[in-house]
């Protein structure tokens, strides 16, 4: 068992957790779940001392054993795919965690559609293989404790499901999984404790959740044309092809939904249309300014603080939920309050077209509804969005969708 006995965290000057008091199990599945920035996160950093030992931070009260001993135990997946890997090769991440052979690796890979992976360098990976390779990795090694911090994230439903599946038997083998994830009726069944933790301090064990009802804006009607693009084909080097045939048009207040499986391209044509990709098959004809805001958010910020980000525009922040951190530094942030302030500075900044990638990752219902109802005022305004993502929220916003890899 591990016991939690009056453990406050702080971090930059701010309290985010106080006076917590937990008893987990030595097997079975615990899940925290709460609002976006209420802490969730903060709490698995500190079971494993990755507070205050990597990230900078205050830390009273007890846990036993102590983080030192739990690490020697457990495999931790943090919420973000490019803090996860530790070494250059997908075949090596797999085998260090693991111990298995190259025959299991490859079979694994393939159950989880990356057999294409093996030999490739973990650098180049999106940002949704990364995550499934961590997450193999963790399903897969001999540890006692395994703790995932958003494991549905970036995963189309195929990929969820074989996740799940394979929770199950972690649990049924007599592990303790602990898992952070916004999606509790995902886990309603396999769960045998429920925490919630909130920025209010509120923390308590509870039997469920229910859902903010989903507040949604419509889009009006678009406006002229802003450009146009074709992919004829497109393959990275040594690759089959990843795209055939993609041709779509973009005209003012349009919100396209890029959508499709898990490593079908969905990253790959935004970063097309953004020209971080060059290829002489593909034509991309825009006018106006391009924002692009990559899967990583802390690629995009180019200020310290989220008050100097939105250019002192204290409304978005107050529309996104982010007034209260306008002055911590952007690194010492949740990662959905990263996610937030980005979208806050890309609209504040008079785009034309702005890209986002898996814009709703991490984030609570309450503050999906919130970015997304910004999106949509934005559009009417007559900014173009191009979004790529998993999350069928977006769906019930865009005004037309772009459907990748083999037809559902």
């Amino acid at each position: 068992m591990i016991t939690i006995r009056g453990l406050g965290v702080t971090l930059n000057g701010r309290d985010v957790l106080r006076n917590v008091n937990l008893d987990l199990p030595d097997g079975g599945l615990v899940l925290i779940y709460g609002p976006s920035g209420g802490g969730k996160t903060t709490l698995l950093r500190a079971l494993v001392g990755v507070i205050p030992e990597i990230i900078k931070g205050s830390v009273i009260g007890s846990i036993t054993p102590s983080p030192s001993d739990i690490r020697r135990r457990c495999v931790y997946v943090p919420q973000e795919p490019w803090f996860s890997v530790a070494t250059p090769y997908v075949w090596s991440e797999v085998s260090s965690f693991t111990g298995l052979s190259v025959d299991d690796i490859i079979g694994i890979l393939n159950r989880f559609k990356l057999g294409h992976t093996f030999n490739r360098t973990t650098h180049t990976l999106s940002a949704g293989e990364l995550h499934r390779i961590s997450l193999i990795a963790a399903i897969k090694s001999k540890c006692d404790y395994v703790f995932l911090d958003e494991p549905s994230s970036y995963l189309d439903a195929y990929n969820i499901s074989l996740i799940v599946d394979h929770v199950k038997e972690l649990v049924d083998s007599g592990k303790l999984v602990v898992i952070v994830d916004h999606n509790v009726y995902l886990w309603k069944k396999l769960a045998s404790l429920f925490i919630r933790i909130s920025r209010e301090s509120y923390l308590g064990l509870h039997e469920g959740t229910e859902e903010v009802s989903r507040r949604l804006k419509k889009p009006k009607a678009t406006g002229d044309l802003l450009g146009s693009i074709l992919i004829r084909e497109f393959k990275y080097p040594g690759q089959k092809t990843l795209m055939r045939n993609i041709s779509f048009r973009v005209n003012r207040g349009d919100i396209i939904h890029v959508k499709g499986p898990s490593g079908s391209g969905k990253t790959t044509l935004l970063r097309l249309v953004a020209r971080r990709v060059i290829s002489s098959s593909v034509d991309v004809r825009v006018k106006g300014k391009i924002c692009y805001i990559p899967d990583n958010p802390l690629l995009y910020f180019s200020e310290p603080k989220p008050s100097k980000e939105v250019l002192n525009n204290l409304e978005i922040l107050r529309d996104l939920n982010l007034l209260h951190i306008k002055d911590a530094p952007i690194m010492k942030i949740s990662s959905g309050e990263r996610r937030r302030l980005a979208i806050a500075s890309a609209v504040v900044r008079g785009y034309d077209i702005i890209l986002l990638d898996e814009p709703t990752v991490g984030l609570d219902i309450e503050n999906k509804v919130r970015v997304l109802n910004t999106i949509v005022s934005t559009a009417d305004r007559g900014v173009s969005f191009i979004i790529a993502s998993h999350d069928p929220l977006v769906e019930k916003i865009s005004t037309k969708s772009i459907y990748l890899g083999d037809e559902p």
